[in-house]
């Protein structure tokens, strides 16, 4: 049974024999290798209603619905945009559709505190606007923000300019990535777009990223890790491995 307690940066696995624990230890859920062996384990609700330390209330039981009460339980509902240090690069994937996204969403929370909320009791549940910020409240606050708008297609708004046109391809278009195909027949395609362009695979994880330079550089593949400065310059007959998580 693995349990991700937040007790511990990473999870734990408990091994049984019958109904006895026959071992407990610490995983790496990306290459499910142990990284430690424990004796006990302290497994912690996973609220996201936390007190102080120090509060009077620290150690008292938290209400059930405390996180539907948070406005009225915290001196100020910070957002992801109170952890930021510097100041990101914002992508919107479509933002069309993305506006659209929100707003259907907006509506549904709506709807429900409307139909499930009772202003009738002493203390009713804060409103939406309370809990969640709008999407025009988003776009306000990233006001400034570098920005970068991705559409399959380029948009008739004009907002959005500059724009730049890139040529993609779908991995089947390419005859990649179909069920069954001989790695052999993978790597004969990858030397064909390599002699066009830099072939660039995005792992999921560090264990990936690892295991696809060790299977590239077993067939005598050139193949690095993505870094920065890597695309500083092209290079032929050249694929890098880039980690989705970055």
């Amino acid at each position: 049974m693995d349990i991700f307690s937040t007790a511990y940066a990473e999870p734990l696995r408990v091994e049984f024999l019958g109904e006895t624990i026959d071992s407990l230890r610490l995983f790496d859920p990306a290459t499910q290798k142990s990284t430690a062996k424990l004796d006990r384990a302290v497994v912690l609700p996973a609220r996201e209603y936390l007190r102080a330390e120090t509060s009077p209330d620290a150690f008292a039981p938290i209400p059930e619905d405390a996180e539907w009460r948070a406005p009225d339980l915290y001196s100020d509902m910070e957002t992801l945009f109170n952890y930021f240090t510097e100041q990101p690069v914002l992508v919107l994937d479509q933002p069309a559709a993305l506006t659209e996204s929100c707003a259907d969403l907006w509506n549904k929370i709506d709807d429900g505190y409307l139909r499930h909320a009772d202003r009738e009791t002493l203390e009713p549940y804060p409103s939406p606007e309370r809990l969640f910020l709008s999407w025009s409240e988003l776009i306000d606050r990233t006001n400034g923000w570098p920005t970068l708008a991705l559409e399959p297609l380029i948009a008739s708004d004009a907002s959005w300019n500059p724009a730049q046109a890139f040529p993609a391809q779908a991995p089947a278009s390419a005859g990649l990535g179909a069920r069954g195909m001989p790695f052999s027949q993978t790597l004969a395609i990858m030397d064909r777009l390599r002699e066009e362009c830099r072939v660039v695979l995005v792992a999921r994880s560090r264990g990936q990223v690892d295991r696809l330079l060790a299977l590239l550089r077993e067939h005598d593949v050139p193949a690095t890790e993505w870094t920065a400065g890597t695309w500083t310059a092209f290079e032929q007959n050249q694929t890098t491995v880039l980690p989705l998580a970055r």
